[in-house]
């Protein structure tokens, strides 16, 4: 009987990788026991996925392009060894994207070490639920930056957009300390602002932009200097005065440029007066 030939595993190592990004990082783990090649591949496989369930540490030296973790700790300050060892061996391995997420409570956030700013290759870096201490250095290679449940103040904002000179995909959701934005750069392309509920003030200077949502967030004063389209979902006010409306007006007068407008009005209780004869 003939043996059965085995033709994916003579495939490139760039393929096989392209195949194993479709696979949870159990599964990805378990084609190592497959066949010597298979375990290779493995080992060279430059993407990291960890998750709840997924807490073993190796120190391993791999190219390490992407690392994904999405965690859900108990104990955050416990944990934070742990995620600052994962980080130390991404920057170390030619870290290109980082994806962080960590559902913790409230007022409760990992606190992200300054060394992720190291990553010389970095270019994409997505934040949920962490706290960081701004870098003092320009993040060269830096292009696309998500920011959500991240207590920061106006002036730490501003400061750590001035340090990713060639940012051009910018996204800030549910930080709540934010009461001004101001953004200025020549290659921002892509603005999305959602559910700052403390908002009050927005300057944007991007004249490339190519999009700009605004999701969610109270009516801001603002300035800007931005041509394309505009897609604004405003949180309507529980108290529809006249404030309101006037700040309404002031904010749709600022822009010709609105391109689709919409108003939530699920936050606000109507009561009608009915009159009988």
């Amino acid at each position: 009987m003939d043996e059965t030939v085995d033709q994916i595993s003579d495939l490139p190592p760039s393929i096989i990788h392209h195949i194993m990004t479709y696979l949870s990082a159990k599964e990805v783990t378990r084609t190592s026991i497959l066949s010597t090649s298979w375990n290779q591949f493995q080992n060279s496989f430059p993407i990291l996925d960890f998750d709840l369930m997924n807490f073993i540490f190796s120190n391993l030296k791999v190219c390490m392009q992407k690392l994904r973790i999405y965690v859900c700790p108990l104990d955050v300050e416990g944990s934070s060894p742990l995620f600052d060892k994962w980080i130390e061996l991404a920057t170390e391995n030619g870290l290109e994207v980082l994806d962080f997420m960590v559902i913790a409570d409230e007022n409760t956030y990992y606190a992200l070490p300054q060394t992720i700013f190291s990553a010389k290759l970095l270019t994409s870096l997505k934040l949920v639920g962490c706290k960081l201490e701004l870098p003092s250095f320009t993040c060269a290679h830096l292009k696309k930056l998500l920011l959500s449940e991240f207590p920061l103040n106006d002036r730490e904002l501003h400061h750590l957009i001035s340090k990713c000179p060639l940012l051009e995909d910018l996204s800030i959701s549910h930080c709540h300390s934010l009461g001004r934005i101001m953004i200025s750069s020549n290659k921002l392309e892509h603005l999305l602002i959602s559910s700052c509920y403390g908002l009050n003030a927005l300057d944007v200077d991007a004249p490339r932009l190519l999009s700009f949502i605004f999701d969610l967030n109270p009516i801001p004063i603002i300035s800007t200097n931005a041509l394309c389209p505009w897609n604004v979902t405003l949180d309507c006010d529980s108290n529809l005065d006249c404030d309101w409306f006037l700040s309404l007006k002031e904010f749709l007068g600022a822009s010709s440029q609105i391109e689709r407008l919409c108003i939530d009005f699920s936050s606000v209780e109507v009561y009608l007066n009915v009159l009988y004869d």
